[in-house]
């Protein structure tokens, strides 16, 4: 038994980031909202969205795991115009995910602790203190710490949801509500997919962690391209199908517990985060408040580590692939690249773009977390689509490649995503 933990905890660590980076803002705010507001009726909506972008991401781990470099580099083996489009789509993405991440962070510690900063102000503040501990620390630390913080809350969240279910069949209110297509329930779909399980440009930093993983895993390296792949595969699985579940748990439970009872949830920070730890404590009683409460910061915080740390690393592979590039369109001169400079203009761009997108257009807890998740609904169609170039490579090897109904299924969740992506900016925008 010993041995068998062992073996598949070997398996296991960038799912596990990967899962800790997804159960966020997604899961805490939007799908406890969803819950809340329309009972059960958007967990269909929750299950097809994972769904649909399960072969982005998977083809980011399949990518890393069998050629042993980052997604990045795969982007510029098909063009710099590619490195160029992702760069943009993962910068834009990687400023708002943080900045959206630390204001719920921060809302949630606030709470616990009893001040009542500008949500703005204490958001910034945590980040800065974040960036500065993640400059700090190495990725064994992070995946040790996220281990521990994923599965507490983890549990606690399925015995609340199972607790909590039988609300849904015992009351007399519909389990599932009403769905009209107005303009503010569609862009509320919009921003709870845009961030599900996950903001898309976690591909890259899934990637990221892979080949971290891999360097330090000793027999890593002599083992062959498919076998990498077998093991990367089936840790993001398990990452992967946890998170899609837990963010079902989440809105059965705002359904259970407050769409049962007429109530939503709050549009104030301090106000929601009273009401998400209500949940818990309405399920499985009043001596989980504190706990919950905990479990809930340090799972919202070793998110923030996660992204921190990984939304800068992977802007530094950005620079350091346009950089390569330059060099080997002039020959190999430096082109006047400065390579401490990628190591640190990420960092600084990512805290001082999410800092001014908090404090310029911050309008309110639940409105700025419906605009920075949109954002991820938008890029989705994008990344899918690089990540299926990168995946058909000639570099990879063929029995790493993916199989043509993964394929069509890729193809399918671009086009349906762009779709979506195009009707919902012509009812924002020219609808009236």
């Amino acid at each position: 038994m010993r041995d068998a933990f062992h073996n598949l905890r070997a398996r296991l660590g960038p799912g596990l980031l990967f899962a800790a980076a997804a159960v966020g803002t997604s899961h805490v705010v939007q799908a406890t909202r969803g819950g809340a507001s329309f009972g059960l009726t958007l967990a269909g909506l929750i299950i097809i969205v994972c769904l649909l972008k399960y072969p982005l991401f998977r083809f980011a781990a399949d990518y890393a795991s069998a050629t042993g470099e980052s997604l990045v580099r795969g982007y510029g083996r098909r063009g710099t115009w590619l490195v160029w489009l992702t760069f943009v789509a993962a910068a834009i993405e990687a400023i708002a995910a943080t900045a959206g991440v630390s204001l719920v962070t921060a809302a949630i510690a606030q709470w616990i602790i009893g001040t009542t900063l500008p949500d703005a102000g204490a958001a910034v503040a945590l980040l800065v203190v974040t960036a500065a501990i993640v400059g700090l620390g190495r990725y064994r630390l992070l995946e040790h710490l996220t281990l521990v913080l994923v599965v507490a809350l983890s549990l606690l969240t399925v015995i609340a949801t199972v607790a909590s279910v039988s609300a849904l069949t015992e009351g007399s209110t519909p389990a599932f509500g009403a769905f009209d297509l107005t303009a503010e329930n569609t862009s509320f779909a919009i921003a709870m997919s845009g961030w599900m399980p996950i903001g898309n440009i976690a591909a890259i930093m899934l990637a990221a962690w892979i080949l971290a993983k891999q360097a330090q895993t000793p027999d890593a390296h002599a083992a062959s391209p498919i076998q990498r792949a077998t093991v990367a595969r089936f840790d993001f699985n398990v990452g992967y199908i946890s998170s899609a579940v837990l963010a079902v748990c989440f809105l059965a439970m705002g359904a259970a517990v407050l769409y049962g009872q007429g109530e939503s949830m709050p549009g104030g920070s301090a106000a929601f985060v009273a009401s998400f730890v209500g949940l818990y404590a309405a399920s499985i009683g009043s001596w989980a408040t504190l706990i919950v409460s905990i479990a809930a910061l340090a799972v919202m915080y070793s998110t923030l580590l996660a992204i921190v740390d990984g939304f800068p690393r992977l802007l530094g592979e950005f620079g350091a692939e346009l950089h390569a590039g330059r060099r080997r369109r002039v020959g190999g001169r430096a082109a006047g690249a400065d390579p401490v400079g990628l190591r640190l203009y990420p960092i600084v761009l990512v805290v001082l773009g999410s800092s001014l997108l908090l404090l310029v257009f911050f309008d309110g807890f639940a409105g700025f977390v419906d605009l920075v998740t949109i954002t991820g609904f938008v890029i989705a169609p994008i990344v899918a689509l690089a990540n299926q170039m990168v995946i058909q490579g000639s570099n990879v090897p063929a029995d790493c490649r993916p199989s043509p109904a993964l394929v069509r299924w890729n193809v399918v969740a671009v086009a349906l995503l762009a779709l979506a992506t195009l009707g919902f900016l012509y009812m924002r925008f020219l609808g009236g």
